[in-house]
């Protein structure tokens, strides 16, 4: 190794070091207590904190949708755990951001954070934990971010059925983490009606289209609206405009090709659970490590495993896959 290589190698770990320290210092200093500031939660339609049972803990998705067998593995489980979206509430780049957000906020003199964290961690937010704006009552699964239950729960909050509690107001428009789901952890839904499984299964076709994604990737400023309760998040501040983008788009005219899943979660063959024989091979089955372009964070993510303590679960492998894809 050259002398330029061992020193670019030195300035690397070196300035993630720095960044470690820079990170930590911003959640400490302003998302852990050391200022005063008023607390305002952020009404929205939808389904709303308190009325749905818990979230299942992802570990015990993990008992059926994992497997390293050689003649039958199932992957699901550990693409999604090399996912950004299973480390949403884990991401110290975020916690920086809502403790910046909570300080530093100069149209309402007060910490809107809870409105962040309904996205980072619906379930969380949806157990009454993001009240802590700060997001210390985060706990367990909180912390697996957008994980299997959420999404397998969620129904189309434009269409909400006889599954969900009941709501005050309808929802304007998919955003803003206003989030519809059914009251209780089963039947699970996805996108087949032809499936067999030790929990009850509920064949959804919003489970495939785009505006599953919608609800927490179009984002608003809530407080620059004329009623936000009443307004389609797109219609006012834009925060992030990823699914209108989407939307206006010509993927969005090429039907089950052209939507988020279909890219983000690609189809493939393979196995979906650990029951049954080799004839549950599927050639339809999509992946769940949910592609993306971050390769940063996993390679900062393990240092702030201490952080988290014991609830982290970060699986470094999981997480090396994950990049490399």
């Amino acid at each position: 190794m050259t002398p330029l290589h061992s020193f670019k190698r030195i300035l690397h770990r070196s300035h993630r070091k720095y960044l470690i320290v820079v990170l930590v210092s911003s959640m400490v200093l302003l998302g852990f207590g050391m200022y005063e500031v008023k607390r305002t939660l952020v009404i929205l339609p939808g389904t709303e904190p308190g009325t749905v049972a818990g979230a299942d803990d992802v570990t015990i998705c993990r008992q059926c949708h994992h497997s390293t067998s050689v003649s039958k593995p199932v992957t699901i489980y550990d693409e999604w755990a090399g996912s950004m979206m299973a480390h949403s509430a884990r991401d110290p780049i975020f916690y920086a951001a809502l403790a910046v957000a909570n300080k530093y906020n100069s149209v309402t003199g007060q910490a809107h954070g809870e409105f962040c964290i309904r996205c980072h961690s619906p379930n969380g937010w949806l157990a009454g934990h993001s009240e802590d704006y700060t997001g210390q009552s985060l706990t367990g699964t909180d912390f697996d971010g957008v994980q299997c239950d959420y999404c397998h729960r969620a129904v189309d909050p434009l269409n909400p059925d006889s599954t969900v509690p009941h709501l005050n107001s309808q929802v304007p428009g998919y955003g803003n983490g206003m989030h519809v789901v059914q009251r209780y952890s089963t039947p699970k839904r996805g996108p087949f009606d032809s499936v067999s499984a030790p929990h009850g299964i509920k064949y959804d076709s919003f489970q495939k289209t785009s505006e599953l994604c919608g609800v927490c990737h179009d984002v608003s400023n809530p407080f620059y609206a004329e009623n936000a309760a009443l307004q389609a998040p797109h219609s006012y501040a834009p925060l992030e405009r990823t699914y209108s983008e989407w939307l206006m788009s010509w993927y969005a005219t090429q039907s089950d090709s052209g939507t988020c899943q279909a890219c983000h979660m690609e189809t493939t063959s393979g196995f979906a659970c650990i029951l049954g024989d080799s004839s549950s091979l599927r050639t339809n089955l999509p992946t769940h490590d949910l592609t993306g372009g971050n390769t940063f964070l996993p390679d900062i993510l393990p240092d702030f495993d201490t952080f988290f303590n014991s609830q982290s679960r970060i699986d470094t492998a999981a997480l090396a896959g994950g990049k490399l894809r």
